[in-house]
């Protein structure tokens, strides 16, 4: 919500080319940074020189950009808001490999038991790791990105045929 107010007086604010100019350049710098992002901590830097760019412009109610720089400016704030989404997630791309990597090397051991004892130690292996990731998890910025959500499903799913096997 804070973003759109800026965002509306980014807007209403550049009346002159030279403004509509400069907003438009303060803006894409603003966004080159926050691409240029790995981690929230610096996303969350670069939100702060977002709000300081938007009180640049505060309070100037001087006519409206053109159509075509309100489509530049809507843009460019499309642009910015995939970046820090992107940075605000940090290394959860890098967890969700490592995560993966895990789960599979469990469904590997869990496909390996030929009894019921071995799929028991694999399983509260398993359990215990599963909780130790529920613990660490923070909010959506951390939450796997759709395609990987499939494959730990996949995974997920054999394991549980292999323990089925097992089992028997």
């Amino acid at each position: 919500m804070r973003n759109m107010l800026l965002v509306g007086a980014l807007i209403v604010l550049m009346s002159c080319k030279s403004k509509v100019d400069q907003a438009m350049s303060d803006l894409s710098s603003l966004k080159e940074k926050m691409c240029a992002c790995k981690d929230k901590d610096c996303a969350e830097g670069v939100e702060k020189d977002f709000e300081e760019v938007g009180k640049k412009y505060k309070g100037d109610k001087s006519e409206e950009p053109s159509a075509d720089d309100k489509k530049k400016l809507k843009d460019l704030m499309g642009e910015y808001r995939d970046c820090r989404r992107k940075a605000r997630r940090g290394g959860a791309e890098a967890k969700s490999a490592e995560a993966l990597k895990k789960m599979t090397a469990m469904k590997d051991d869990m496909c390996a038991c030929k009894d019921k004892a071995c799929a028991d130690k694999v399983n509260d292996e398993m359990t215990k790791w599963g909780q130790e990731q529920a613990k660490a998890v923070g909010g959506e910025d951390s939450a796997p990105a759709p395609e990987d959500v499939k494959k730990m499903g996949d995974v997920t799913k054999a394991y549980g045929d292999c323990m089925m096997t097992a089992m028997k």
